[in-house]
């Protein structure tokens, strides 16, 4: 603050004073004329440049970044721009232009190399910042089959991902079992312990979703069924019971005065 006002206070008394002095011995059309290059004088002095930004899909770009993007997927920008007025050219998306901070959520159709600019100008300068947008149209198909031993619940399932590929290369899965577990390798195997009863079936809804090094995604669900198994938990023990270790499992002790106990 010190420092703008020490160039204020000079710039008034030995540049906008002495040339006031010297113009005023004019006409009063040149003293309007040297108050309004004084006036841009100030504004330049003073005016803060403006600043180029860009985030997309929440990540903070740099000048030449490139995002990769599925055909029929869309990009979120966000301006980190300041200090002027802020244009957008979105080149080959269902958007080609745009103005103001955004957020803008971009529609690219067509696969290719696409460019993002961001201009931003205000009184004192203009500037711009690009980014390349690389549309891809190489999606893989998710696909697996499983193998069951027996159908009961605590029989491990064996999964195997026999996704297509094509020229990109698989960079993850993710496999949901339908009871809130998820896996990431190609292959798990799961047992599906949260299938308790007395009897009967219950049926999981198991997804696999498949992404390519191109960011393109697939995903496929099939039903397995699997047999209840029974639940070996004790429940509303009776205060009687006593827990003792015996070859380190735990046991109970039945009492001889007791014949019974409410489990």
């Amino acid at each position: 603050m010190r420092g703008k006002k020490f160039l204020l206070n000079f710039t008034y008394n030995y540049v906008i004073n002495p040339l006031i002095t010297v113009m005023s011995s004019f006409n009063s059309k040149y003293l309007f004329l040297t108050w309004m290059v004084c006036l841009l004088c100030i504004h330049g002095l003073f005016a803060q440049a403006p600043v180029t930004g860009i985030k997309a899909n929440g990540k903070i770009m740099n000048a030449g970044d490139t995002i990769n993007i599925c055909i029929g997927n869309t990009i979120f920008y966000e301006s980190l721009a300041q200090n002027g007025t802020i244009n957008w050219q979105f080149k080959s998306s269902t958007t080609p232009t745009a103005t103001g901070s955004g957020p803008f959520n971009i529609l690219y159709n067509k696969a290719g190399i696409d460019t993002t600019f961001q201009t931003v100008f205000s009184g004192l300068d203009t500037v711009r910042m690009f980014i390349l947008i690389k549309v891809n149209d190489q999606k893989p198909t998710a696909q697996f089959n499983f193998i069951q031993t027996d159908s009961c619940g605590n029989i491990p399932v064996t999964f195997n991902s026999n996704a297509s590929v094509g020229n990109p290369t698989l960079s993850s899965y993710k496999w949901t079992f339908g009871d809130g577990v998820t896996a990431t390798t190609p292959n798990p195997s799961y047992q599906f312990l949260s299938a308790t009863g007395v009897s009967g079936f219950l049926s999981y809804n198991v997804k696999l979703a498949v992404t390519n090094s191109l960011n393109c995604k697939d995903s496929i669900s099939k039903i397995v069924n699997v047999k209840k198994i029974p639940d070996a938990n004790l429940y509303n023990p009776d205060n009687q019971v006593k827990y003792f270790l015996y070859d380190d499992v735990q046991t109970f002790a039945r009492c001889t005065n007791s014949p019974s106990y409410l489990f």
